[in-house]
């Protein structure tokens, strides 16, 4: 949202579709996740507007692996919990001969992306711009994003019991 300088969507390509990797494809849609949060987290946290108008942000992450589309979503429906939703899937055509079959519905799916986005940016900036003079803090619990522990570190001592 450039008026205000916010993000409001997150797009990841997991890896090249002739190398699939499923490890790298979970870890990305968890990033995805993540970032998701912190968007809401952000919005929720330096813009005090109705809570109501709030719940109703949807915030989408889109995911491509393997020539298809992942479109994720997270709302905040109730304080302190934190909804993630695969949304849609759809695919990319890749045979050139059946093109013309696949497009028109391929089109579809990428509009359909746009609108959704497009609604996000609009309920985003209905919670930004209706102010309220008090926050209660009570309604909107917001949780920290958790990092992942640090690695164990190996320990080359070797360990004696005591015994000579």
């Amino acid at each position: 949202m450039v008026e205000l300088d916010l993000e409001i969507s997150v797009l990841e390509v997991s890896g090249s579709p002739t190398c699939l990797d499923h490890t790298h494809y979970v870890g990305d849609r968890n990033k995805i996740a993540k970032m998701l949060k912190i968007i809401l987290n952000y919005i929720k946290i330096n813009y005090s507007g109705c809570y109501e108008d709030f719940r109703r942000i949807k915030v989408y992450g889109i995911q491509v692996y393997d020539h298809d589309f992942y479109i994720y979503s997270m709302c905040l429906p109730f304080a302190g919990v934190y909804y993630f939703k695969l949304e849609k899937k759809f695919s990319c055509p890749t045979m050139t001969f059946l093109l013309f079959k696949e497009l028109p519905k391929f089109a579809s799916n990428l509009w359909m992306m746009r609108d959704i986005i497009i609604s996000s940016t609009e309920s985003i900036y209905t919670y930004v711009t209706n102010i309220i003079s008090e926050s209660s803090d009570d309604d909107s619990k917001i949780d920290k994003v958790k990092t992942s522990p640090p690695g164990k570190k190996k320990n080359n001592r070797t360990k004696t019991n005591g015994r000579r």
